[in-house]
């Protein structure tokens, strides 16, 4: 069964924006989870809130902090080596047509 377009809009209601915001969060998180076990990688994820003064790290601080160490200890070339944006990505599926 096909899902519905669901129209984006700011919702005006702080406490629905809340539960919503959690929601999607947790759902962030487990998709995190699941792509680490399955592919068996190591990553992270930094969500900031505006609800919430401190940001939240899966799966830990210190386990975070290794991640964006060994990540930032690479040289530019390698970290950039599977980059794409919306231009190149665009080229990229233009060239396959």
């Amino acid at each position: 069964m096909p899902r519905r377009k669901v129209t984006l809009a700011y919702m005006s209601n702080k406490s629905e924006r809340k539960i919503l915001f959690n929601k999607r969060k947790k759902g962030l998180i487990k998709k995190a989870s699941e792509l680490c076990t399955l592919c068996a990688v190591d990553g992270c994820a930094i969500i900031y809130s505006p609800f919430e003064s401190q940001p939240e790290v899966w799966p830990s601080p210190e386990e975070t902090a290794s991640v964006l160490s060994r990540y930032n200890s690479l040289p530019e070339i390698e970290q950039t080596r599977y980059m794409t944006n919306l231009e190149s990505f665009t080229k990229q599926r233009l060239e396959k047509v």
